[in-house]
């Protein structure tokens, strides 16, 4: 069973993980088969999500969580993280208001992984 302690561990494990572009931990916590739609709405796999972290295709400065839910159901829980993104896009600095909707699984191994994530622009 999954409890909310263990989702917010993973939740900061994860944003640390996309700030510091560590492709490493975004492969341990992100399903082969998660489905990822990003907040211009294009639907991304794993593969292409990894990559763009690889590539630095923008730098990610700081997530700050102004609030955060966790809905728990069995072996699965939903994470809503209302967050301000700060970040670099090429040249440019911005920050952005991101709701990140994510839906964690725990699998037969015991492990935790996102299998199902949106980002909404706010």
């Amino acid at each position: 069973m999954i409890n909310q302690e263990d989702i917010q561990i993973l939740e900061n494990k994860l944003n640390t993980a996309m700030i510091q572009h560590d492709v490493n931990t975004l492969n341990n916590l992100l399903d082969d088969q998660v489905v990822f739609i990003n907040h211009f709405g294009n639907i991304l796999k794993k593969s292409d999500d990894i990559q763009s972290h690889k590539d630095k295709d923008f730098d990610i400065e700081a997530i700050e969580v102004l609030k955060n839910s966790v809905t728990i159901f069995k072996n699965t829980a939903i994470s809503v993280s209302n967050t301000k993104v700060h970040a670099h896009f090429g040249n440019k600095k911005q920050t952005d208001h991101l709701i990140y909707n994510r839906v964690w699984q725990k699998n037969i191994d015991e492990s935790i992984k996102v299998i199902s994530a949106t980002v909404t622009a706010i």
